[in-house]
């Protein structure tokens, strides 16, 4: 049906207010060939900025290749990669990104935006006028009698009123404005230190891993400041896959001096600053009878199975001599390994980093003996093992909503009880259908 035909049974039925079950039918073709006729006008003035935008960055390429510098070179390599990909929107630059480089991407942000500004306002005057038609044909329809009509015209109204796409379209009109600050979402909180955000919505006017966010007074439990993000996206506050994380440090101490009062040894004796194979380091000795011995570190490690993922970094040395104390493992709580193999490497020092999602509902890291003959009692010969240095961080987070922002950017009444803040990510990964 060509678009004149369109616009006449428009009028015609906007002017008699009659719609037969065949108008209607009409009606929704000419609906849907004007929705793929606004598609096919987008996709025209993307591939046309594109191509565009891939001259410009070809041209660049040459120029930095000509000058030797490759790491430029390397770096506009990559942006006409995410340009033949065909992503949208793209992830931030990064500081290395030379500036010609960062004037070509934002000419081109620019232009996109505007491009799919009026599209999405296409699609809402389109689905707007749409609905007032299947509305006012639904009701005469039924007026007539002809209600297997007027079931037909409701069906269809119900499908518009449900399209996603419209939806979409009037997101992203009311969230991603011209000139690209797009207005606050939820104000959020992580695990780990208890930070708080401003999210704002992103480029395609959704919450996302490249949603900006901006640091707040933190509010949850009681007001007060409790230190500052590096990070400018979400997904750099989150930790999420792809991103430079913004971790957080929960213990870091080198045991060249007297020991933290949360380091206990149960049926064990330690000492800090202990020197040996040229370091100071904790010494873990254990006698010929310890009962449940073990190293114990209370309020270190995220609650909730799968809920952050966390790294440990250390330094360890079992003396090559040792027959009892052979090797041992890290658990997160009871009886779960954070690693399946024990480190039991002898007779040198051994770097190690061990990063594990979170197992458990238990916060406290142990340190278990393997290997050693028991039943609850066990002969540790009074060897000793040593630890140089234990950094503990958290790599990746869940996070809270306490508040959210309507569309004139007024924020609601927060939700200061952390029992009660609904959880929209996990490990630095949104959950699904959470907002």
């Amino acid at each position: 049906m060509k678009f004149i035909q369109y616009l006449f049974l428009i009028g015609l039925l906007a002017s008699s207010g009659r719609v037969e079950a065949g108008s209607v039918a009409e009606l929704k073709v000419a609906y849907l060939e004007k929705v793929l006729r606004a598609r096919e006008e987008r996709e025209t003035v993307v591939d046309k900025l594109a191509t565009g935008y891939e001259t410009a960055l070809a041209k660049a390429q040459s120029n930095y290749q000509k000058a030797g510098r490759l790491a430029d070179v390397l770096s506009v390599k990559n942006e006409r990669e995410l340009l033949s990909n065909q992503s949208w929107p793209f992830p931030p630059l990064t500081e290395a990104t030379p500036p010609d480089v960062v004037r070509l991407r934002k000419i081109y942000e620019k232009s996109r935006i505007e491009t799919e500004r009026t599209y999405a306002e296409t699609r809402a005057t389109m689905g707007e006028r749409m609905k007032e038609l299947l509305q006012n044909a639904t009701v005469s329809l039924t007026k007539e009698g002809k209600i297997a009509e007027a079931e037909l015209a409701q069906k269809e109204l119900k499908a518009v009123i449900n399209d996603p796409e419209l939806k979409q379209s009037r997101d992203f009109l009311a969230r991603v404005k011209n000139n690209q600050e797009a207005p606050p979402a939820i104000r959020l909180r992580r695990s780990g230190d208890d930070l708080e955000v401003m999210v704002r919505y992103d480029r395609q006017g959704e919450i996302s891993m490249d949603s900006p966010v901006e640091n707040l007074l933190e509010i949850t439990t009681s007001q007060r400041e409790k230190g500052d993000t590096k990070a400018t996206l979400l997904g750099e506050f989150l930790g999420a896959e792809g991103y430079q994380a913004d971790t957080f440090t929960i213990f870091d101490h080198q045991f060249d001096e007297k020991l933290p009062a949360r380091v206990i040894g149960s049926s064990l004796s330690i000492e800090g600053g202990h020197k040996i194979e040229g370091r100071e380091a904790m010494r873990i000795l254990m006698g010929p009878k310890a009962k449940n011995p073990r190293l114990e570190i209370a309020d270190l490690l995220p609650a909730g199975k799968g809920t952050s993922t966390y790294q440990l970094e250390f330094s360890y040395l079992i003396p090559k001599e040792n027959k009892s104390m052979t090797g041992f493992a890290f658990h997160q709580g009871f009886a779960a390994p954070i690693v399946e193999e024990q480190l039991g490497k002898k007779g040198a020092w051994v770097d190690e980093t061990l990063v594990s999602p979170s197992l458990n509902e238990h916060r406290y890291l142990r340190l278990y003996f393997e290997g050693l003959a028991g039943n609850g009692e066990f002969n540790g010969g009074n060897e000793s093992i040593y630890l140089d240095g234990l950094k503990v961080s958290y790599r990746s987070f869940s996070g809270q909503v306490v508040s959210t922002y309507d569309e004139n950017g007024v924020e609601s009444d927060p939700t200061i009880d952390p029992a009660k803040q609904k959880t929209i990510a996990h490990s630095g990964k949104l959950l699904p259908n959470s907002f």
